[in-house]
């Protein structure tokens, strides 16, 4: 802010001296003013004096070109309009008057039949304004300024009414004043030096100017001043801006004035500086006196005033200022009299004093504090900063205190991207006295890294304004880290409940689904091996290709849950795409999708399921064809395989010219369950049994997206050697199938307890069927039974029921019995399992693997009879 005037004590002592010596000014300036004011009277009463000398000798003229026209007017060429008498007479009389640039006659229509010049043409003048008034009043009239039809000369022309008997116009005789030969008369009459003479017409125009007349005649200037004022005031004296800018005491009267029949004025002005430049002159001496006194008293006070006071006021002024800049071990330094001065300087060390120990005792205050403080005023400067906020920025205190804040540590927000003053939430508390509670912002080191804060950011308010803003914040790095920590192990257990549900989902549709399918595949063997051949066994053998690809389906889902192995075999990658495009290739048609192949070769032989990445590479080109469903063709999907021996792996890409992938999608496409897809036209479960089957065979899976760049994924396989074989006993189905066996059927499923016991008898065996656990031990009670096929979940009495049962009742029996099941994620069945080592046949069964089954339990029973003696 600037300071006022007199906020100084020195400008104070110059102003009371300045103030003594205004009165003695003031008197001068008034004497000189009054002189003025009667030298102005004086001369423009000369002016007025003057005017009217000039007005006399231009009204002469304008008298004597009215009695000439009231004469020409009675001439009878005149009255009988006889043009060519008539000119010959005005051009006779024509030299006589110079100051005239024609003579001559309109008739009432306003055409021109008289003229002293000779004329080659008609010429109307009806539109001339003396024709118009002369005709109007019926007497002597004064028109405007202007240029000559018949002369083409500058003209004021004069008009005169010549009247019949009975008072009718019969012409208006006129005379065209020549405004060169009245500006003649001007630069003649005796006028004094620096003097102007000026006639004008009612309508601004100026006709006569001396001196300078060709810059000025002709020109209308109703606006300018000395205009106005002849227009407004017609006669008497005023001060005005004369045409050239220069101020002047202004005289002015009317040559001609009559109603409705124009008007001249004339003036004569004298410069204003030219009459009262003497007067100025000694009003300048006076003055020049007073400002010498004036100048010696002023500096009389400027040196007292520093010797006695101001050097003292001066060292308690640096003294308050380095006291307010941070310093607090300043003082005066001045004698502590009984002087007012010395008192001051008293008092201002005490109160330095006290200050210092009040600053000292908030600096501790704030010292001890562990989060970060500091305040700033209007302008965004640190105004104090505790320890730990220095601590944490990586500055001195001392470097912060009146730094801009903004600029030094809050210029950035967390992506690195400037933080704009005006979004800052600390200029809004100072802006609009809000309290700001931030948790998603940063604070920047001096080393240029930053960390997250967490701040409240309040208002500092004296006598109700706003003068500044304290800030408290804390580091919440480790808080972001715990909360991080604590978000990753919340989404770990929310996916391994996603897994447990779809294990349990799973579970469910493998137990529900493995029956019916052991029931499809049972009967289609028994249909198969009964038609020997022909069109029906045809019809079986697709039948039973369509139930093992269902059996294959459930297969994956238990696989993706990691409790079932996958059945493993070399494996040739190219096949198993080739066959997976031969299976899709219609709807790929459909969708008009071209498939581009680009297979490297040589590659080699996996150690996999085919199955299972048949299934993968299926889920990944529908998801590919659905999602470019929405894209306008051309529409591409490429296949993609490369061979990396150096790190051992094999490449599969499945790339689409899609819509893409956003960033947010990507990282949870592969969790179960998740889906973008709207309700009933995806299960989410797609990608996470594709990530489960790769992950099974030791690779990875990902995916590259860009949005309307289409997608990528990636599958990433290890080339594993097969495991080498071990020496083992002869394949069950290389033994002769035994036949006659008696064999007990146990399954609360009639369906396929009745196609298992169909299947059995077909071989020879003698079969029969219980339909739970219970049933089964009644049939044991009559008769003894060489193999027991028994289910494991049964109502009544289940599987491992019956076990424990038969470990009870029979413990010989437990070597010949088999489980069924069709629910192998079951935690309970494993664990039984794997507790008693039973043998296991999973649902769905076909017919071969029950019959080596049998040959297995045949061959097992008897090498137990050989070790302990028995018949073989």
């Amino acid at each position: 802010m600037t300071r006022s005037l007199l906020s100084s004590l020195r400008a104070r002592l110059l102003a009371l001296v300045f103030v003594a010596l205004l009165p003695m000014a003031g008197l001068i300036l008034s004497s000189a003013l009054e002189r003025r004011r009667a030298a102005a009277t004086e001369v423009g009463e000369s002016v007025l004096r003057l005017t009217r000398l000039a007005t006399a000798n231009h009204a002469r003229v304008l008298e004597g070109a009215r009695q000439l026209l009231v004469g020409l007017a009675h001439l009878p060429e005149v009255r009988e309009r006889k043009g060519e008498a008539c000119g010959a007479l005005f051009a006779a009389l024509l030299p006589e008057y110079p100051l005239y640039a024609n003579l001559g006659a309109i008739d009432p229509d306003g055409e021109l039949f008289c003229s002293a010049l000779p004329q080659d043409r008609p010429i109307h003048l009806a539109d001339r304004a003396y024709f118009q008034r002369a005709v109007a009043t019926r007497a002597f009239a004064v028109g405007d300024y202007q240029i000559g039809r018949a002369t083409g000369r500058a003209t004021i022309n004069l008009g005169y009414p010549a009247l019949d008997d009975e008072g009718r116009v019969r012409a208006v005789v006129f005379a065209a004043l020549d405004l060169s030969g009245l500006g003649r008369l001007g630069a003649d009459a005796s006028l004094p030096p620096g003097s102007v003479l000026t006639v004008i017409d009612g309508n601004g125009t100026i006709l006569v100017r001396h001196p300078d007349p060709e810059r000025w005649v002709g020109r209308s200037l109703p606006e300018a001043a000395i205009v106005k004022t002849a227009l407004a005031d017609r006669i008497g004296v005023a001060e005005a801006v004369d045409l050239d800018g220069v101020p002047q005491i202004l005289g002015f009267l009317p040559l001609f004035e009559a109603r409705d029949a124009g008007e001249i004025y004339l003036s004569i002005g004298l410069s204003r500086e030219a009459v009262l430049s003497r007067l100025d002159r000694l009003l300048a001496k006076n003055l020049v006196g007073v400002g010498l006194v004036g100048a010696l008293a002023l500096g009389a006070a400027w040196v007292g005033g520093d010797l006695f006071v101001l050097r003292r006021i001066k060292a308690l002024a640096g003294a308050a200022r380095r006291l307010a800049a941070g310093n607090l071990s300043v003082r005066s330094g001045l004698p502590h009299g009984e002087g007012e001065l010395g008192q001051l300087a008293q008092a201002f060390d005490e109160m330095a004093d006290a200050l210092d120990r009040l600053t000292r005792r908030q600096a501790l205050i704030l010292d001890s504090v562990g989060e970060g403080i500091f305040g700033v005023d209007l302008e965004g400067k640190a105004t104090f900063v505790n320890q730990a906020t220095a601590t944490m920025v990586g500055y001195a205190a001392e470097e912060l205190v009146g730094q801009p804040v903004h600029v030094v540590v809050h210029h950035s927000r967390p992506d690195g991207t400037a933080h704009p003053l005006e979004d800052c939430p600390i200029h809004a508390t100072l802006a609009g006295g809000a309290v700001a509670r931030v948790r998603d912002e940063v604070f920047w080191r001096q080393d240029g890294t930053s960390f997250p804060v967490e701040y409240v950011s309040t208002p500092i308010r004296e006598r109700g304004a706003i003068v500044g803003a304290v800030i408290a914040f804390t580091d919440i790095t480790e808080r972001r880290r715990r909360e991080e920590e604590q978000r990753r192990l919340q989404g770990q257990l929310a996916q391994s409940e996603k897994l447990a549900a779809m294990g349990e989902l799973l579970a469910g549709v493998a137990h529900e689904l493995n029956n019916p399918l052991s029931v499809v595949l049972g009967q289609t063997a028994l249909l198969r091996e009964a038609a020997e051949g022909g069109p029906l066994a045809q019809r079986a053998e697709k039948i039973a290709r369509a139930a093992e690809r269902c059996a294959r389906i459930v297969k994956n889902f238990l696989a993706m849950a990691h409790q079932h192995p996958p059945e493993r075999h070399p494996v040739r990658l190219h096949e198993v795409v080739e066959e997976v495009l031969e299976l899709l290739a219609y709807q790929l048609r459909m969708d008009t999708v071209e498939v581009r192949l680009d297979l490297a070769d040589g590659l080699p032989v996996l150690w996999a399921d085919p199955h299972q990445l048949g299934q993968v590479v299926v889920n990944l080109i529908t998801n590919a064809q659905q999602a470019m469903r929405g894209t306008p063709p051309p529409r591409r999907l490429t296949l993609t395989t490369r061979h990396d021996p150096a790190r051992g792996r094999i490449t599969l890409e499945v790339a689409d010219s899609g819509p893409g992938i956003p960033p947010e999608i990507q990282a949870r496409i592969f969790e179960p369950f998740f889906t973008t897809k709207p309700p009933g036209q995806g299960t989410g479960v797609g990608l996470a049994l594709c990530q489960g089957i790769i992950a099974a065979h030791g690779g990875s899976i990902g995916v590259e997206s860009r949005p309307g760049q289409g997608a990528t994924f990636r599958i990433d396989l290890s080339v594993v050697a097969p495991p080498r074989a071990r020496p083992e006993a002869p394949p069950a189905d290389q033994l002769p199938a035994p036949r006659g066996q008696a064999i007990l059927v146990v399954d609360d499923e009639p369906e396929v307890a009745d196609v298992l016991a169909e299947m059995l008898a077909a071989d020879g065996h003698q079969v029969e069927v219980a339909d739970d656990g219970a049933s089964a031990l009644d049939s044991l009670q009559t008769r003894s039974y060489d193999l027991i096929l028994s289910d494991l979940r049964m109502p009544q009495l289940d599987g491992p029921g019956l076990y424990r049962e038969l470990a009870r009742r029979r413990p010989d029996l437990l070597p010949r019995v088999v489980f069924l099941t069709g629910d192998t994620l079951s935690p309970e069945i494993t664990a039984f399992l794997n507790e008693t080592g039973a043998p296991s046949l999973a649902k769905p069964f076909a017919l071969e693997e029950v019959r080596r089954v049998i040959q297995r339990a045949a061959r097992e029973e008897r090498e137990r009879r050989a070790r302990v003696g028995g018949p073989a």
